[in-house]
């Protein structure tokens, strides 16, 4: 023990370092820490219940929302419209670009 102690700086990680080793130790010493260590996983866990049950209760008082009730008519608008243009601006330069090539290859050609 004193060697993990002294290895270690805090509390914190004295024990988590402790654990694995509990079950190398002698039958008094590890029944005490596990005795030691219990109340307060118990504390733990009677909180973490508590907090569980109080929100699956909440569950029970809430109401649905109609999500559907109300529509936006010029939702995604500027979008589509921004959309549109990008695609039009690039079929008019691939346009442009295959008007230029044909105009260079009749120009090389003569």
């Amino acid at each position: 023990m004193n060697l993990i102690k002294n290895s270690l700086s805090t509390g914190a990680e004295i024990a988590f370092a402790i654990i694995p080793v509990i079950n190398t130790f002698e039958e008094p010493l590890k029944t005490q820490i596990k005795e030691a260590i219990a109340p307060s996983m118990s504390i733990i866990w009677k909180t973490m219940i508590g907090i569980s049950g109080t929100g699956l209760i909440t569950l029970v008082f809430l109401g649905e929302v109609p999500m559907n009730a109300c529509t936006d008519e010029n939702y995604g608008l500027e979008v589509k419209a921004r959309e549109e243009k990008r695609g039009k601006d690039e079929e008019a330069a691939a346009t442009d670009m295959a008007d230029n090539a044909i105009d260079d290859s009749q120009s090389a050609s003569e």
